[in-house]
């Protein structure tokens, strides 16, 4: 079930990725002049997770709890149909930010066909993802209204498989995006600084891979201890935190040009105290 305490953190990583969103559009549009196709991804993504966050904060609103793999008959109606949607939201903003990241790197390793081939594989992996996350979501119980009215007849498959499964997908395709471009990054002649800097960005966004095995772990834990509180408020938190942090990540490489304008000394190298 979902405590009123969970609002909090989804409410401060939610406007916490927004601010990097609006610093992205004020790097992209008032210090490079240009504006990609994977900005406006990227903020779609944003504006789908605001939208999750609404559903979470209404969750709230309505009911002190809700259960997410476990005991479904025992949760109301409308929190049963508010956690199928904040689920789907779940899904599109993930897979909208990961589509924004593999599209910023078709545009930068545009020279490079193996990069350029990973990335044409992801789109279809990411597609399938998204397919799965929100129609598998939203065909889990046919009809789908046997969601919210447990009385109607009809079939549920159990949900546990369906959370297993799309958790592992978008794990999986975090693993890739964040390893893909390592390699390429290596061979690249730079500075030994500036090196360390673009690798330190990419390698962030191996932090979207540890919130999200978190968000399985923590959410199967509690489920097999049958505690369905727990396993809503892990779930509905690190879903939240997961979707949020990718977007954090995405917008990180786009804010270089921002810290040179104006924090030019995080960049510079420090000349040497003798």
């Amino acid at each position: 079930e979902l405590r009123a305490a969970a609002v909090a953190p989804v409410l401060v990583i939610t406007a916490l990725a927004l601010l990097f969103i609006i610093a992205r559009w004020a790097t992209r549009v008032y210090i490079l002049h240009h504006v990609g196709p994977e900005d406006f991804i990227l903020t779609a993504s944003m504006l789908v997770s605001i939208g999750m966050t609404a559903v979470i904060t209404a969750r709230t609103k309505k009911s002190s709890s809700a259960s997410l793999i476990s005991s479904m008959q025992s949760v109301p109606s409308l929190q049963r149909y508010l956690l199928i949607s904040s689920n789907i939201l779940y899904h599109a903003t993930v897979n909208l930010t990961k589509t924004s990241i593999v599209t910023q790197y078709c545009r930068i390793f545009w020279g490079c066909p193996i990069v350029q081939g990973w990335c044409y594989a992801l789109y279809g992996l990411l597609t399938l993802a998204a397919l799965w996350g929100i129609a598998g979501g939203g065909t889990v119980c046919v009809p789908i209204a046997k969601y919210w009215s447990m009385d109607i007849e009809g079939t549920c498959m159990s949900f546990n498989v369906y959370w297993l499964t799309s958790a592992g997908v978008n794990l999986l395709a975090d693993l890739i995006i964040w390893i893909l471009p390592m390699p390429v990054v290596k061979q690249l002649q730079l500075p030994k600084r500036q090196m360390n800097t673009v690798l330190v960005i990419f390698g962030l966004g191996g932090t979207v891979c540890v919130v999200a095995t978190l968000r399985l772990t923590l959410v199967q834990a509690f489920s097999g201890r049958k505690e369905g509180t727990n396993a809503g408020v892990a779930a509905v938190v690190w879903s939240a935190v997961e979707a949020n942090v990718g977007i954090i990540c995405a917008s990180l490489i786009s804010l270089k040009p921002l810290v040179q304008r104006f924090f030019p000394r995080l960049l510079l190298k420090r000349p040497r105290v003798a």
